[in-house]
């Protein structure tokens, strides 16, 4: 499905003022979407970009709950990677309830960010690309 762009930097925005300006990743203040020019936006490592705690290719859907703002540097090098415990934890406190009630299982607020998209029709077997991109316990 493609997005309007302009409704997208909204989006951006809105996920941007909810976190106060700061990259949900590592805290660095970024300039608010709706201030700059989209074509200076792509250039610049610390824009703000919609972020999928849960990669959608890994089966997170376009949903609040699993959209946070997080500058350009930090979500090119999160990439498709399943998000750590710390993360699912952080987006717990971040948005509230339902999601707070999870924050101590991260495989049950993997499952609820992963739900929307499964009953849809989307789901894309989160369990075994999970288990394919998971590090072993140390």
């Amino acid at each position: 499905m493609r997005i309007d762009g302009s409704w997208r930097r909204g989006r951006c925005h809105a996920l941007w003022q909810h976190q106060r300006g700061r990259c949900f990743h590592c805290g660095r203040l970024m300039p608010a979407p709706l201030d700059q020019r989209p074509r200076h936006r792509l250039r610049r490592d610390d824009s703000a970009t919609i972020e999928h705690v849960l990669p959608r290719a890994l089966g997170g859907g376009r949903e609040w709950l699993n959209e946070v703002a997080a500058c350009r540097a930090c979500n090119s090098a999160k990439a498709d990677r399943l998000p750590l415990p710390i993360q699912l934890w952080r987006l717990a406190w971040l948005k509230g309830a339902p999601l707070a009630a999870h924050a101590d299982d991260p495989a049950a607020l993997a499952a609820l960010l992963a739900g929307t998209r499964e009953e849809r029709g989307e789901g894309a077997g989160l369990e075994e690309k999970a288990a394919e991109t998971s590090v072993p316990a140390a």
